[in-house]
This record gives C-alpha cells, structure tokens and sequence, in this order.
C-alpha cells in the first residue's frame, strides 16, 4: 500500500541481465529518511539503486522516486585521477559545504584534499566522492558501500552526518556496517534468497 509518505516505490518492477533475471514483478515502497539496502554479495543491490537512478531499464514495471534530483555514488572510483580531491569537487557545481552539518567532514580531509586522486588511498579517494555527495543539493542520496575503506574515525563522522542529513533529504545505501548507526533511525530493506526476487522484508 502506498502512502503519502512514500518517496521511493517500486510497481511489479521487472529487471534481467539477458536470460539472468534479477527483480520479477518486485513491488515495494520506502518512507523512512534514512534506509540501509541489506543482502549477501552479489544479490542487487547495486542493480537496484542504478535502477533507481535510471541509469538501468527495467524490463517492465517501475520504480521511482519523489524529489527533484538523485546523485549515485557507486563503489567503483569516480574521481579524475590527475585533478586534486578539492577539484574533483569542485566539478560538481552544486556542490556547497555550508549543506554539511559537521565541519569535521571537510576538516578531516585537509591533510590530502590537495592531492592529485591518483596518489591518495582507495579511502581518501572514496571519502572525497562521499564530501561531494554530502555538499551536494541533491534531494536523494543512493550510496553504494559508502563506508567501505574508511577507517574507523571517518565512518563514524560520516555516519552522524548521515543521519542529520536524513531529516532534510532522502537517503537509500547499501552497507554491512549497519551495527555502527547505533540505533539511529534506520529503515531496513532486505534482500533475501537468491533471484529472482519476487519480494522484500522492509523494516
């Protein structure tokens, strides 16, 4: 049943990758701000959240979003490998730090935001992208393992941003870190078996 409440809803969505069919008539709808996409490796979860962001078709059915605007940040490193982080940012020209809530995000990336990304650590690069989701004026956020490759410290800045920046906008990731949220006020979609999938458990 959909309400009023429900920014993402997914309608008898139908998706495969030739004969390997991933999604069969998946309906579903998401209302919390926050919402972490949970399933074992290689069940999805990416598939879905470019689906989502229209960057896949799917065979039949629908799923949609309410809000203006969506930015995919996926596990794969998108940053220009010869630009510093800084201007890696700067690429996105809606990007604006005043929109980050904790000015440790921007802070704790001073010692290597000058550098070219190709001389930075698959972490640092991964948290640039992330500063650069977070700064940006998109109204849905989907994050493909935005944690991965931080360490501990970073993570849990992250994370409290994440979580202040649940109230203002929409935010679905995937992420085996769910335990480190501590009780925030996290919605849970789950993927469960193996496909094709016919249903989720939505918490």
């Amino acid at each position: 049943m959909v309400t009023r409440m429900d920014w993402l809803i997914a309608d008898r969505l139908t998706f495969a990758y030739g004969d390997d069919v991933i999604f069969e008539e998946l309906s579903f709808s998401l209302s919390a701000g926050m919402v972490a996409l949970q399933g074992p490796s290689g069940s999805g979860k990416t598939t879905l959240l470019k689906l989502i962001n229209q960057d896949l078709q799917p065979n039949s059915g629908s799923v949609r979003y309410q809000g203006g605007s969506a930015i995919l940040i996926l596990q794969d490193d998108s940053l220009i490998p010869w630009l510093s982080g800084s201007a890696n940012i700067k690429i996105s020209r809606t990007y604006d730090s005043k929109r980050i809530f904790d000015a440790r995000i921007v802070e704790s990336m001073a010692s290597f935001v000058e550098k070219s990304a190709y001389k930075m650590s698959f972490g640092q690069r991964r948290y640039v992208e992330i500063v650069r989701a977070l700064g940006s004026e998109s109204e849905v956020l989907l994050l493909d393992e935005p944690l991965n490759f931080l360490d501990a410290d970073r993570r849990a800045i992250v994370i409290k941003e994440l979580v202040r920046q649940s109230a203002k906008r929409h935010i679905l990731m995937s992420t085996h870190y769910i335990e480190e949220f501590d009780g925030a006020p996290v919605g849970r979609i789950q993927l469960r078996g193996i496909a094709p999938f016919r249903e989720v458990t939505v918490l």
